[in-house]
């Protein structure tokens, strides 16, 4: 995603099957709820920010069972918590 998106929209990317893995980058802080429901083949996110700005970002409920986020400075998996 280029460098200008600070935001992903509720919905966003929501029924996007062919979607396997996102590039997001530092400056984006908010992820909308289920930006990425039924984007069931999504496993890998790579934040080109760190652990610590990952876990500051806004995100609730991004619509994905587990996947993984490969930070700059290490890798968080999220395991599906979502009912």
């Amino acid at each position: 995603m280029p460098s200008s998106v600070v935001s992903i929209g509720k919905c966003a990317f929501e029924y996007c099957t062919s979607l396997t893995k996102i590039h997001i980058n530092a400056t984006t802080c908010d992820i909308g709820t289920y930006a990425f429901a039924y984007c069931t083949n999504l496993k890998s996110i790579y934040f080109a920010g760190t652990m610590n700005q990952w876990d500051e970002a806004t995100k609730q409920k991004i619509g994905i069972d587990q996947y993984t986020v490969y930070c700059s400075d290490g890798t968080i998996t999220i395991p599906n918590i979502e009912e």
